[in-house]
């Protein structure tokens, strides 16, 4: 007895497991370390700027914040 594809697609057991190897398999390219890897490069440019009064998107543009006045500074 044959089984079409369409017919075992309908049972939840097997997209569970045609998921879950997309994801192992995904994992196994090492696709997880690029998108890890751009947030941790991200946030520490972010952080450099921020003592600059300065900031990025995640586009890579710089973004310019306004300073203060120098005569609202506290001594």
């Amino acid at each position: 007895m044959w089984v079409s594809f369409f017919d075992t697609y309908n049972v939840p057991r097997f997209k569970t497991i045609i998921i879950s190897k997309v994801i192992l398999i995904l994992f196994m390219v090492g696709i997880h370390r690029r998108v890890i890897a751009t947030s941790i490069i991200t946030q520490r440019v972010r952080n450099v700027l921020g003592d600059f009064n300065m900031s990025c998107d995640d586009t890579g543009k710089l973004i310019l914040k306004p300073t203060r006045p120098s005569h609202l500074h506290e001594s």
